[in-house]
């Protein structure tokens, strides 16, 4: 036997203390308390010669055989061969003790009751006592010991047993900060919803497999899955029914993939798939096969009620579709739209047509970043006396050679591709500008419509901008605006269709703000008028279609009557689209139309050169 420690000798005991506070110190910190566990094991062990084995186990206290995970100290091979059952002896042992009862276990060896050989092979390695040290929460994660011998009988009370009942209580704190940090991370990339990645874990494994293609020349094919008439779903049956939808679709998802396969849920009701080391056709096969497996499986609503849900899905390969994540995640958004537009519930793979639909994206980004998306002015004539009256914005895109794109060459696309909203900032704000440059210059206001679309609407931060701006502009200007605001914002019918309470809401900062309305297009194949009824429109812009009808056609002659009857009356004035003779002009001067507009009176044109927004007194102003 090892004789006691000196009485006149602290240094012992200080060396313990000492690494305890470390090793507290050390878990504290934001580190994985495993790997903190683990150099605890071997700094304790070199901190002091009497300290002759360290081991830690982490896990269930009800484990078949519990053997030690790690071990550090002279007599680590003990811990090699320790292997601790079920039996009744081996349930009484320190460690099974100290797990179960989740408290500390000293234990003198010499007086153990457990397996002979056992307590033979204690004193082989010179081992008298044993202190367990439980951490981790009962019923939780990270559950475990540290199992401390020395060489001593009564080591443990002679240099007092305070210190590492502390770092058990710490060790418990920084096991309960784990396994928080780990729910943390799982719910940053698992949608609770659908059990799938988030879209932020679906982009960091995207750029790992393009760069491993990349590197090999290797290639994978993507699923964009969106639910048909979701919106259907959610008004008629309610947020629940709409989230058993989702649910559903990711559990028919899972199972019609490949187990090497991987899917998230992009979006609200998006879901994005990559298949690792499968061509265009295989993965045509494989959505075809989601497709069926979604359409296959009624959604339960919970009431006995039950709903059939459909999916839309583009399909878009790597390296055919593009090289790059931008390029394939713009392909693969184009294939879904076009299987949406073709009838929805079907697959349709990425095309050549994706192709040029992601280099005008890349266009309109370009251009919008280097200022090159500007307003042509049109002019808007009093038909009475001919006066100009009013200006439309219309938006163009110069190309670096110059060129100049009209709108109806990229607007669609830019809607598409979900690009709308900053066509739309772009444009409106420099019409606001070129409005303040005229007064300042001495000119009189004249009313300045510039189309919008819902996406701007649906940008709360780009509304806020455009209405922040509107207000210096007119701080600015002061009283020589006039008793109405200038700006005129045009929207149309097919952009209105849908809720009208939700249409009310997304103009109503502009409203607010003293913004008129401007109904564009009507009677272009949606006419409304229900919404002419429940939105204060002050302007109704009758579609070009029918103001070509006028001369050539009486019924379309006696609508325009009709239409301009009704406008007079609810005090709303009309403006003809697209007026190119005299013919139509004097027919729409009988009828009463009020203004219009028309290559008759002036053709879109750009400001003149020189002239840009940074020029414009809003602009100091601001």
């Amino acid at each position: 036997m090892n004789s006691p420690l000196p009485t006149t000798d602290l240094d012992e005991r200080s060396v313990v203390q000492q690494a305890m506070l470390n090793a507290g110190a050390d878990l504290a910190q934001d580190e994985d308390p495993l790997a903190i566990l683990r150099r605890f094991c071997n700094t304790l062990v070199t901190a002091s010669g009497h300290i002759r084995l360290v081991w830690m186990y982490v896990g269930e206290p009800e484990v078949p055989m519990l053997r030690p995970q790690y071990a550090a100290g002279p007599a680590r091979a003990y811990a090699d061969e320790l292997a601790i059952g079920l039996s009744t002896p081996e349930r009484a042992s320190p460690a099974r003790q100290a797990l179960a009862r989740h408290e500390m276990i000293l234990k003198h060896l010499r007086e153990d009751t457990g397996p002979a050989s056992s307590l033979a092979a204690a004193r082989e390695y010179g081992l008298e006592s044993c202190l367990v040290i439980p951490f981790g929460r009962p019923g939780g994660i990270g559950r475990g010991i540290v199992s401390v011998y020395a060489d001593l009988p009564d080591y443990f009370e002679q240099v007092g047993q305070d210190s590492f009942a502390a770092f058990g209580y710490l060790a418990d704190a920084a096991m309960a900060q784990a396994a928080l940090r780990q729910k943390l991370q799982r719910m940053a990339t698992v949608d609770g919803l659908s059990g799938l990645l988030t879209r932020q874990a679906m982009q960091e494994i995207l750029q790992r497999f393009v760069a491993q293609a990349q590197r090999q020349g290797t290639g994978f094919c993507l699923l964009l899955c969106d639910i048909d008439r979701f919106k259907i779903i959610n008004d008629n049956y309610g947020h629940q029914a709409g989230d058993r939808a989702i649910a559903a679709t990711a559990a028919a998802l899972r199972g019609a993939l490949r187990t090497e396969d991987w899917a998230s849920r992009w979006g609200g009701e998006e879901f994005l798939c990559l298949l690792p080391g499968v061509a265009c056709d295989g993965g045509k096969s494989l959505a075809e096969r989601v497709r069926s497996a979604v359409a296959g499986q009624p959604v339960d609503l919970g009431d006995g009620r039950s709903v059939t849900v459909t999916v839309s899905i583009g399909v878009a390969c790597l390296p055919i579709a593009g090289s790059t994540l931008q390029e394939l995640l713009a392909h693969v958004d184009s294939a879904l739209y076009d299987a949406k537009a073709s009838g929805r519930n079907r697959v349709v793979r990425a095309s050549t047509q994706g192709q040029s639909l992601y280099f005008m994206a890349n266009e309109i980004d370009q251009a919008i970043s280097e200022d090159r998306l500007r307003p042509a002015y049109q002019p808007i004539v009093r038909l009475a006396d001919g006066e100009v009256v009013a200006e439309e914005a219309l938006a163009r895109m110069v190309q670096a050679d110059g060129q100049l794109i009209e709108a109806g060459r990229f607007i669609a696309q830019a809607s598409q591709l979900q690009l709308a909203h900053r066509v739309d900032h772009a444009i409106m704000r420099q019409a606001m500008d070129h409005c303040a440059l005229r007064i300042f210059s001495g000119q009189p206001p004249l009313t300045r419509l510039v189309n919008i679309s819902a996406d701007l609407l649906r940008h709360p931060e780009l509304v806020d901008d455009l209405i922040a701006r509107a207000k210096t502009i007119c701080s600015a200007c002061g009283d020589r605006i006039g008793a109405q605001k200038p700006l005129v914002i045009e929207i149309t019918e097919r952009e209105l269709l849908g809720d009208l309470q939700e249409a009310k809401r997304l103009l109503q900062p502009f409203l607010d703000f003293g913004i008129r309305l401007a109904l564009d297009d009507f009677g272009s194949g949606y006419s409304s008028f229900h919404y002419l009824a429940e939105l204060p429109f002050s302007f109704l812009k009758i579609s070009g279609d029918l103001i070509a009808q006028v001369n050539v056609n009486p019924r379309g002659r006696r609508i325009l009557r009709g239409i301009q009857d009704l406008a007079r009356d609810m005090e709303v004035t009309t403006v003809a689209e697209g007026v190119e003779d005299a013919a139509t002009a004097d027919t729409l001067r009988e009828i009463g139309i009020d203004w219009v507009q028309g290559w008759l009176y002036g053709r879109p044109r750009l400001l003149e050169a020189g002239t840009n927004a940074a020029d414009t007194p809003a602009a100091a102003a601001s």
